[in-house]
């Protein structure tokens, strides 16, 4: 609904700040994979909705490229909370 709009697009710019500063990167691509989890989930349940018609692989790949550019960008955050040394 209407109301829910701007709630959803400061949780967006607060994961994007997430995902920008290193120390909290892992957890926002954490949080960023469970958003694509939750369209993939969508995507699969209204299939045969024609309002906005996606394929299942399209978040999937998107879901893949937040993976691969947070290892790219650091390989550490495949382990995401474990300390890290100095």
């Amino acid at each position: 609904s209407d109301h829910a709009k701007p709630f959803l697009g400061l949780a967006e710019l607060a994961n994007a700040l997430l995902l920008l500063i290193p120390r909290t990167m892992s957890l926002g691509v954490l949080i960023t994979s469970a958003g694509w989890g939750a369209v993939i989930a969508l995507c699969l349940v209204k299939a045969e909705s024609h309002v906005a018609p996606m394929h299942p692989l399209v978040p999937t790949a998107f879901l893949i490229m937040t993976w691969v550019g947070g290892y790219l960008r650091d390989s550490r955050v495949l382990f995401s909370f474990t300390r890290r040394k100095a």
